[in-house]
């Protein structure tokens, strides 16, 4: 396929040489730190247990004990510790220090952190078949959120691959910054890059000086998201040359799985597009992630945006009296959260306070319909430690065998278990814990380790609506509005859904909107739908949400037309990845007057709306754009 001169010139190209001129600034400045205690100085007399690892061309790794101490440490030796060499730990050093706070980025500590089971890709090769698509989607988030931490403090990583990739207790550590290719490269310029090509941005093939960027470690992550889904490297089996070929386009086709979301796949042939401006950037690879992991969770299935999808039809092409009769009829809608900021205050040296502390943020954003994205925010504070006293105490404390439970639920720190979760849930039903109540009513609800049982879901949540909690109104609500556990009723159903959005739940107001612009379980209102789904809109709910504020700006339903404010609405939410949105946003860049018309753009997210007619309609518009550039 290629000529040996052909790969030679190939892999020169990928070869970036480092020429600053080392002096010893850079080892003036690591002992500078270590006297001013920056940096904790160790004496390697202290280690105990030494047993290497890893090895790799810039040194070895170890695995240490300090002192007396159980707990484990990686130790880094370099084999050729020069100036060179001490100015990119340094600049190493200088990378962590701006975002140690993050749980996915390995901690310095003068020792580093010890991850427990190795590189992503040893514990692949380990596990892979052991665990759910679930769990390997939670790693594909962990790795997306490490790296749009890094590009949030516009750090670049440059160099990520399941080899410096840690997985310490099923937690993703980023680490080495692209260290170790920096040195590699600075000491070597010779060394051998196999196995590392797949996950290089091929803009550094076709021009050697191109400068690697935020677009690039999208690309990685792409062939990383590829990797979790098959569990084995890129090119597995094959020759240097087929990977050669990744210049011309070539990348890997799909895994046969029914388990894997089909958005899923879709992201990550996105992030690995050959043209960087193609690629989304890290923020919308984590929200699109978090809105895949959300999808499972008691999301509204037959709603007016699922209806204009399945149509495949033009917004401005149907009466609104036949657009809107397929909304819901008051479904509970736990849409995701695209942005959170709000954190967890906790005391980390007091481990009851620290489970009361999560419990009260658990129960606070539950009550106000945002427990989609619970998961992310707690898995981000647990610790082994934490878990190990939690099994010890969860018997004599209600909200200790809750978290234990939830933990079993979601699959955090451990296999998913939900039989073991329910049983948790359940014998606490009778001791007045309002989180365990809720969680058991979802089990009885959805069948989730136990017999599905939809009236002693209904009793669990009418239990905490008695006592006027928002969350449960809004499951009561839902209740009603499809006859789960208790029989229809849909001024009941309006009623909770009512008292619910009036102490705050969004998920509740979110539905509660569709219905008044339907006209479905109470008469059509569609100046107060409008109002609600404003409210949820602004604060970034759900993509739903924006689309559908959107929708009613473009046609002017509850407010008055506004092109404007629905061109950036549609864009918004098309931007993460809402198909509606897309379609929508391709109709407006087809149609609309001069200002907004843009047939490039209208190709474009034809092509990401998936939709039956999008490609011919992409089709037609080029085979336009054709005949107007040659003036056929």
């Amino acid at each position: 396929m290629f000529d040996d001169k052909f790969k030679g010139d190939l892999i020169k190209k990928i070869k970036k040489i480092i020429t600053n001129k080392p002096d010893d600034n850079w080892l003036n400045w690591l002992e500078e730190a270590i006297s001013k205690k920056y940096i904790k100085y160790y004496e390697y007399e202290s280690f105990k247990n030494i047993q290497i690892i890893g090895q790799g061309h810039f040194g070895k790794v170890f695995r240490v004990n300090y002192k007396d101490s159980e707990q484990y440490f990686a130790l880094k030796s370099f084999s050729n510790l020069n100036a060179l060499t001490v100015k990119e730990i340094v600049h190493e050093l200088k990378l962590q220090r701006e975002v140690d706070y993050h749980n996915n980025i390995i901690r310095f500590h003068g020792i580093t952190k010890y991850a427990s089971d190795g590189t992503l890709r040893d514990y692949l090769k380990k596990k892979f078949d052991d665990l759910s698509w679930d769990q390997k989607h939670d790693l594909a988030l962990q790795i997306a959120c490490a790296v749009s931490c890094l590009h949030n403090e516009n750090i670049l990583h440059c160099d990520l691959h399941p080899g410096n990739i840690l997985v310490h207790q099923n937690i993703i550590k980023l680490a080495d910054f692209g260290l170790s290719k920096r040195i590699e490269e600075a000491t070597n310029p010779q060394s051998n890059l196999h196995g590392v090509v797949p996950y290089v941005d091929p803009k550094r093939f076709e021009n050697p000086s191109y400068e690697l960027n935020e677009k690039s470690d999208v690309y990685s992550v792409g062939v990383l998201l590829w990797e979790l889904s098959s569990g084995k490297p890129p090119f597995h089996n094959k020759s240097d040359e087929i990977a050669l070929t990744i210049i011309q386009g070539n990348r890997e086709e799909p895994v046969s799985d029914p388990d894997i979301p089909s958005d899923y796949v879709k992201l990550y042939k996105e992030c690995w597009d050959g043209e960087p401006d193609n690629r989304p950037n890290m923020e919308q690879v984590t929200s699109r992630l978090r809105n895949m992991l959300n999808k499972n969770d008691d999301q509204t299935d037959d709603d007016l945006l699922s209806y204009i999808q399945s149509e495949h039809i033009s917004f401005n092409s149907l009466p609104m009296s036949s657009y809107f009769n397929n909304v819901p009829s008051g479904e509970l809608n736990e849409a995701l959260e695209i942005q959170e900021n709000q954190t967890i205050e906790i005391d980390h040296n007091n481990e009851q306070k620290l489970i009361d502390d999560i419990i009260d943020f658990m129960w606070r954003k539950t009550n106000e319909g945002r427990e989609s994205r619970l998961k992310d925010h707690v898995s981000k504070i647990i610790n082994q430690r934490i878990l190990n006293w939690l099994s010890s105490n969860n018997q004599n404390n209600l909200n200790c065998n809750f978290l234990l439970g939830y933990f079993h639920y979601k699959g955090i720190r451990m296999g998913e278990d939900r039989t073991k979760a329910f049983e948790l849930f359940h014998n606490a039903e009778n001791q007045d814990h309002d989180l365990t109540l809720y969680y058991l009513g979802i089990c009885y609800q959805y069948g989730y380790g136990t017999t599905k049982d939809e009236n002693s879901a209904f009793n669990c949540f009418f239990k905490l609506s008695e006592k006027d909690i928002a969350a449960g109104h809004s499951r009561i609500g839902h209740c009603y509005a499809k006859g789960i556990g208790v029989k229809n009723d849909k001024k009941l159903a309006i009623d909770y859904y009512e008292k619910a959005a009036n102490n705050g739940n969004l998920a509740a107001k979110y539905n509660l909107g569709n219905c008044y612009l339907v006209g479905k379980l109470v008469n059509k209102d569609v100046k107060k739908g409008f109002e609600l789904i404003q409210q949820t809109a602004e604060i970034e709910f759900s993509l739903n949400g924006i689309t559908m504020l959107g929708f009613c700006y473009h046609n002017g339903i509850g407010t008055q037309e506004d092109k404007e404010a629905a061109f950036k609405l549609y864009k918004k939410a098309a931007n993460l990845g809402d198909k509606v949105a897309q379609y929508n946003l391709a109709q407006m860049y087809e149609k609309e007057d001069n200002t907004m018309k843009d047939i490039n753009n209208a190709i474009r997210w034809y092509k990401e709306s998936g939709y039956k007619d999008s490609v011919k309609r992409a089709k037609k518009l080029l085979k336009i754009k054709v005949e107007d550039f040659f003036d056929i």
